[in-house]
Order: C-alpha cells, then structure tokens, then sequence
C-alpha cells in the first residue's frame, strides 16, 4: 500500500506569557511527494503521547482532516 500521508512530529520551544518559555511537541503531515501540507502546533508536552499519534495516523494513513477527532483520544 503506498502511502499517502506521512506523520512526524518535532520538538519545539513556545512562549505563553503565564507561564514564559516552554517546550512542546507538533506534529508534521507531509503528502506522498513529500510535500509538507500542516504543521499542527503545540500538540503535547508529552512526547510518548504525540508518538503513539503519529504512529497510529502513519498505521491506518489517517486523512488529515480527521485528525482531530484522534487528538480528542488521547490528549
């Protein structure tokens, strides 16, 4: 099966003015050609979580549009 999405995520460093500088994890979508098409922002602070995510959007080559409803199971 060839896919159609890839999943990753990377670890950057945010601000909120409460709380100042901190790091969090977003997770990356590219399409087939490798195209970057999202980056969805400050998704966790928890690294194992955002892998189990990217994991399993990679598994069943989640549509991107529906990755909110995934977010919604595990954060």
């Amino acid at each position: 099966m060839r896919e159609n999405y890839r999943y990753s995520y990377l670890k950057e460093r945010y601000y909120h003015e409460d709380i100042g500088s901190y790091y969090s994890y977003a997770i990356k979508i590219n399409n087939y050609v490798k195209q970057s098409i999202s980056i969805l922002p400050d998704i966790s602070p928890d690294e194992e979580i955002v892998k189990k995510i990217v994991r399993i959007c990679n598994e069943i080559q989640l549509e991107p549009e529906y990755i909110d409803e995934v977010f919604e199971q595990f954060v």
